[in-house]
C-alpha cells in the first residue's frame, strides 16, 4: 500500500482540536485561537461570509510553513512580503461553527 504524502505528515504529528475566531488578514484565511495562537487555514483565500468573525471548532495538523515570500529574502522587495514563518493548520475534519 502506498503512504501518500499528507498520511506521512499526519501520522507524524497527531491532529489538534482548536477553539477560536475566524479572520482575515493578506496572506489568507486566519485563526486566533482561544489561548491566542494565531495561524493561517490551509488551501483557504478566505473565510466564507457565513464563517468570518465567528466562533468556530478546526481539527487538523499544525505548522510551520512558508506561504508567502520572507521579508529578509529580498531586501528592495517589489511585491508583498511577511516576517518570519507563521503557523499554518491543514485541516484533517470539516470546519464546525460553534455557537456563542
Amino acid at each position: 500500500m502506498m503512504i501518500e504524502k499528507a498520511d506521512i505528515h499526519s501520522a507524524a504529528e497527531p491532529p489538534v482540536v482548536l477553539c477560536g475566531t475566524a479572520r482575515s488578514a493578506k496572506a489568507g484565511a486566519m485563526f486566533l485561537s482561544d489561548e491566542g495562537s494565531r495561524m493561517y487555514v490551509e488551501g483557504m483565500d478566505e473565510w466564507p461570509d457565513d464563517l468570518l468573525g465567528k466562533r468556530v471548532k478546526l481539527t487538523g495538523v499544525v505548522s510551520k510553513k512558508k506561504i508567502f515570500p520572507i521579508a529578509s529574502e529580498n531586501p528592495q522587495p517589489l511585491r508583498q512580503t511577511m516576517a518570519g514563518i507563521p503557523q499554518v493548520i491543514t485541516l484533517s475534519k470539516p470546519i464546525e461553527r460553534l455557537r456563542s
